[in-house]
């Protein structure tokens, strides 16, 4: 059989470009892989393309990696079309052409999913569906390594989770970086190609647990989520089975008595309880394939809802208030908390058996503190981002002026009120040109003042910490293991507390 490619250069950066196309593009291995494939010719100022999410410019690696796949497959086209190559290079090609039509309809699917956001939605006619099957058709002929209108669905997802990630989830440091990267995964798992032959089909029946502080944006990454899973095309009517934004329900649990609860999850028929005065519909039968459930604050949920929560996630059926039959649920849960779950347990508030069962992909939101990384220039930045959103592009270097003036006459400010806070506070300075942090947070304040003024070094004050933890929890394993350190290093520390210490109690197993 003769071969698909004429040279060995020639399968190599075919091959590189195969692994761009199934690579998490939040990750170094997408910025290594760009530079692998356009060696000498890399641009280096463009290497941190995926770090600035409000940058809209047309990346000039991208569009050179691009115009080179375009030129390489247009000449390895006729023998494709004849048969040409084995199974793994013919494999390879459809991958290089997948890269081709899916950046080429960037624009076209990006003003899709802002249509969509804009007015609601609505399960519209796709009109941009006959151009992709043109380009489709033209690069594979009578071949169909993929079913098109199953690829057309998984581009139009790729660039919603790509949309959903970039654009809400700002920040160029690490703690960033990573979150975005972990966001995708959970999504897509670590490997798309996988997902999209099968995986597509069964995400949904993995719960994802976002645990992290108040105010580090659970709700939003539940949300990018929520709308960006997967949604089949129907390539006669030209139209997605379901509307993507209307398909995100979400409840916060702690402000609901377990009645309304299980009405808001699971229904009612009239009269299952006082003031069931019609049939209504809860969220889980609402949410139909492609659709998510947040469960906000699920460490605050009764036990009894527990149980039945429990339930759902293993069987995928519900019953509602006052019937019997059981309904299927076809979509997925997203659940949501700040509270130290495994302590909940040991204290008997949360069921073991339903925390494992929740906690198969676990996203972490990190607090303010750690996506600025300690850089001032990286807080302004983030103020930039939500300056823009509040203010417009007009007026946002104003707003941000407002804002370094006010954290200069403010250093060492901590923001607690994390993300949230600082969106408050540049609304704040808009409104009024002045920001009052709560009276908590002073509080806070003057506790780290009283600190300061004490005598201590810093070895002593890590002693005073250490010991203080230790009295909530004397485990030195446990302890280690929460302060990631070993156990040597605790033991250390509680024996220099700058007071005159009573014995710690005998360390007890928890």
């Amino acid at each position: 059989m003769p071969t698909l490619f004429v040279s060995s250069a020639e399968r190599r950066f075919i091959q590189t470009v195969s692994r761009l196309v199934y690579c998490n593009p939040f990750t170094v291995e997408r910025v290594r892989l760009e530079r692998e494939a356009l060696g000498a010719e890399y641009d280096e100022p463009e290497v941190a393309w995926n770090l600035d999410p409000r940058s809209d410019q047309r990346h000039r690696n991208v569009e050179h990696i691009l115009s080179k796949v375009e030129a390489t497959i247009e000449a390895i086209r006729p023998r494709y079309r004849d048969g040409a190559g084995r199974a793994d290079e013919r494999m390879i090609y459809a991958d290089a052409v997948y890269f081709v039509i899916y950046h080429r309809m960037n624009g076209l699917l990006d003003q899709l999913i802002a249509q969509a956001h804009a007015d609601g939605g609505g399960r519209r006619r796709v009109s941009i569906y006959s151009g992709f099957l043109e380009a489709y058709n033209e690069w594979f002929g009578e071949e169909r390594p993929i079913d098109p209108a199953h690829l057309f669905a998984c581009f139009f997802q790729i660039r919603r989770a790509f949309h959903h990630i970039f654009r809400f989830f700002v920040g160029r440091t690490p703690a960033a970086t990573q979150l975005r990267a972990r966001l995708y995964q959970s999504i897509f798992t670590r490997d798309l190609g996988r997902y999209q032959r099968a995986l597509y089909q069964r995400m949904t029946l993995i719960p994802t647990l976002i645990t992290g502080p108040s105010g580090s944006g659970k709700e939003v990454v539940a949300r990018a989520i929520g709308l960006s899973q997967y949604v089949p095309f129907d390539p006669k009517e030209r139209i997605f089975a379901e509307d993507f934004t209307q398909q995100f329900y979400a409840i916060n649990l702690s402000a609901l008595s377990p009645t309304l609860i299980e009405s808001e999850l699971f229904g009612h028929r009239r009269g299952a309880f006082t003031g069931a005065l019609q049939d209504r519909e809860g969220f889980f039968a609402a949410c139909g394939q492609g659709g998510t459930v947040f469960l906000d604050e699920i460490g605050e949920t009764d036990l009894g809802i527990q149980v039945k929560l429990l339930r759902v996630l293993q069987t995928r059926q519900f019953q509602r208030l006052g019937e019997v039959r059981s309904e299927s649920f076809l979509g997925k849960i997203v659940a949501a908390t700040n509270r130290d779950l495994p302590t909940a347990i040991s204290e008997g508030k949360f069921r073991e058996d339903f925390y494992y069962r929740l906690r198969a992909d676990v996203v972490q939101t990190p607090d303010l503190a750690a996506l600025v990384g300690g850089d001032r220039g990286e807080l302004t930045f983030l103020a930039g981002h939500v300056a823009t959103r509040e203010a417009g592009e007009v007026d946002a270097a104003e707003l941000v002026h407002d804002f370094e003036s006010w954290c200069r006459s403010h250093p060492g400010y901590g923001w607690p009120g994390n993300f949230r806070e600082l969106e408050q506070a540049m609304r704040s300075l808009l409104v009024h040109g002045e920001y009052d942090p709560p009276a908590a947070v002073e509080r806070g304040n003057a506790l780290t003042s009283q600190l300061v003024a004490t005598k201590w070094t810093l070895k002593e004050l890590t002693s005073v910490y250490i010991t203080e933890l230790y009295r909530r929890t004397p485990n030195y394993e446990e302890l280690a293991r929460q302060l990631g350190v070993d156990r040597r290093t605790i033991k250390k520390y509680l024996d220099h507390a700058p007071f005159n210490r009573e014995e710690p109690e005998v360390e007890r197993q928890v």
